[in-house]
C-alpha cells in the first residue's frame, strides 16, 4: 500500500515540480472543487494528510476525453436530409469473430454524435419502444426476449447513473425491462429504482459526501478508505431508509454482480431471501480492494468490487440470458485518438492505481485472468467491444459479437467528474447530468407513441 502512495506521489513530481503550487488542474463545472493552493513545499507526511489528496492526483493526471467523430456533436448542425443509410456507410465493419482482426478505425468512432434517429433504430432501443407500446409487463411477455438493464458504478460518480435510473422511472419506463444488472455504485442505485424510492439518489450529495464515508487519509491507517458499513447499514436503513422488501418482491430481479476471485470472473448474487442478504451483496459489489477492506465471503466465493472483471455488466447480463441490454454508463466514451503525452500519463496512472488495487496477494490471479480476457477479445477492452456490439446492431447484426444487442448511455464528454468527488453541489449537477442524459435518447423514442 505504501508504495503505491510513494508510486502516486512520484507521479505528480514528475508533471510538476517538487515545489510547484499543488493544485488541481482541469477546469470543468463538474470536477472535484479546486482546494487551496499550497506554496510551501510539502513534506510527503503533509500530503498525505491533505483532505483531497487521492482525488486531486486523480483529477490532475486524468486526461482529458478526446473523441474523434464522425459527425459534430450537436446533431441541429447536421443536414435535416441527412439520410440514416448514409450514416450507415460512415460506420466501420467488424469481423464475425473476436479472433479476427479489428480495424483499427473502429476505435475511433464517437457513436453518440451520430444522428439521434439513427441511435434510435438500434434493437435494443426499438425493443423498449415496442415492449411500452402493447404496454407489457414482467412475467408477461410474449416477444420472446429477455431485455437487461445493466448499471454501472464507479464510485461517487456513480451519481451519473443514478440520475439515469430515476430519469427511466420518472418517464415510467421501468416496467420495460426484465432485470436489473448492478455494479458496485450501480447495484445500490438500483435497489431505489426498483422500490420506487427516488429520494434515494439524494444518497451521494446529501450523506455521503464526508469523510465518514470517505476519507483518504485512512489510506496509511487501519481502517478502510470507503466506509461501506456507514453507506448500507446506516445510511440505507436510518437516514433514507431503503423499502428492501419492495426490492425482494418486485418483479424485475436485481441481479448484483461482483468479482469473484475463486472462479476469476464476474459473479452475479441474486434470489436474497432477506435485507441482510442483500445489504452483503451490495458490500461485496463494492469493495473496492484496499480501499473498502478485503474480500467477502459469499456462497463460498471471495468477492471484491465488480469493477476488477465488469465495471458495466452487460457481459453478466448476456450471459445470465439477456438477448438485449441496455447500459447505464457513468463513464464519458472515450473511445479515439489520444495524444502521446495523455497516452504516458494515462500509462503511469494506471499503474499507480493497479499498483495499489492489484498489490495484495489475493490479487494476483484476478489480475493475470482480467489480462488473458483482453488478449483472447483482441485486445479490445470492455469499452471497446461494447462500442462494437452498438455498431453492429445498428448494422443489423442478429447477435452481435458479444452474443446480445448492446445498447449504451453515457453523459456527454464534457461532463467530468472525480470518482472521489464529494462536493455537494457538483454532485446535485451529476445527478441531473444523468437524468438529462437518458431523457434525451428515451423521450426522442417514444415522441411519436400515442398519448
Amino acid at each position: 500500500m505504501q508504495q503505491g502512495v510513494a508510486l502516486l506521489l512520484s507521479l505528480v513530481l514528475l508533471t510538476s515540480s517538487s515545489t510547484r503550487t499543488y493544485d488541481s488542474l482541469p477546469t470543468s463545472s463538474l470536477l472535484h472543487p479546486v482546494q487551496d493552493s499550497i506554496e510551501e513545499e510539502l513534506s510527503t507526511e503533509e500530503m498525505l494528510s491533505a483532505p483531497s489528496l487521492l482525488s486531486d492526483i486523480f483529477n490532475f493526471l486524468a486526461a482529458p476525453p478526446i473523441l474523434s467523430q464522425v459527425f459534430p456533436r450537436n446533431t441541429a448542425t447536421v443536414a435535416a436530409n441527412q439520410a440514416i443509410d448514409e450514416a450507415l456507410q460512415l460506420l466501420p465493419d467488424f469481423p464475425c469473430s473476436l479472433s479476427s482482426a479489428i480495424p483499427k478505425s473502429a476505435l475511433e468512432v464517437d457513436i453518440h454524435s451520430l444522428p439521434l434517429s439513427l441511435q434510435l433504430q438500434h434493437p435494443t432501443l426499438q425493443l423498449i419502444k415496442s415492449r411500452l407500446e402493447v404496454g407489457s409487463k414482467p412475467g408477461q411477455r410474449k416477444d420472446g426476449f429477455k431485455l437487461g438493464l445493466a448499471v454501472e458504478g464507479g464510485g461517487m460518480r456513480g451519481v451519473l447513473t443514478g440520475g439515469m435510473l430515476m430519469g427511466i422511472y420518472e418517464l415510467g419506463m421501468r416496467h420495460a425491462f426484465d432485470a436489473v444488472y448492478g455494479s458496485s455504485a450501480g447495484a445500490i442505485n438500483a435497489t431505489y429504482f426498483l422500490s420506487g424510492q427516488p429520494h434515494g439518489l439524494d444518497v451521494y450529495a446529501d450523506d455521503i459526501s464526508n469523510e465518514r464515508f470517505l476519507d483518504f487519509k485512512r489510506i496509511i491507517g487501519p481502517d478502510p478508505v470507503m466506509n461501506l458499513d456507514f453507506l448500507v447499514d446506516y445510511v440505507m436503513n436510518e437516514v433514507k431508509p431503503l423499502d428492501f422488501g419492495k426490492v425482494l418482491n418486485s418483479p424485475i430481479p436485481l441481479k448484483v454482480v461482483a468479482s469473484s476471485l475463486d472462479s476469476l470472473d464476474s459473479f452475479i448474487l441474486q434470489n436474497f431471501s432477506t435485507p441482510r442478504e442483500l445489504a452483503e451483496a451490495l458490500k461485496a459489489s463494492a469493495t473496492v480492494p484496499e480501499f473498502a477492506g478485503g474480500p467477502k465471503l459469499i456462497s463460498g466465493h471471495r468477492l471484491v468490487d465488480a469493477a476488477v472483471f465488469e465495471p458495466v455488466p452487460y457481459q453478466a447480463a448476456i450471459r445470465d440470458g439477456c438477448t438485449h441490454v441496455l447500459a447505464l454508463c457513468s463513464n464519458t466514451p472515450t473511445c479515439g485518438a489520444e495524444g502521446p503525452v495523455q497516452q504516458v500519463v494515462k500509462k503511469f496512472m494506471n499503474a499507480a492505481v493497479g499498483h495499489i488495487i492489484n498489490n495484495p496477494p489475493y490479487m494476483k490471479e484476478a489480475t493475470h485472468a482480467r489480462l488473458e480476457e483482453e488478449r483472447l477479445n483482441g485486445g479490445l477492452t470492455q469499452s471497446e467491444l461494447m462500442l462494437m456490439a452498438m455498431i453492429q446492431g445498428l448494422k443489423g447484426w442478429e447477435p452481435s459479437a458479444v452474443g446480445g444487442q448492446v445498447s449504451s448511455i453515457h453523459p456527454p464528454s464534457e461532463v467530468l467528474m472525480s470518482p472521489s468527488c464529494t462536493d455537494p453541489p457538483t454532485l446535485r449537477v451529476g445527478a441531473e447530468e444523468g437524468r438529462r442524459s437518458v431523457r434525451r435518447v428515451l423521450e426522442a423514442l417514444v415522441s411519436d407513441m400515442p398519448a
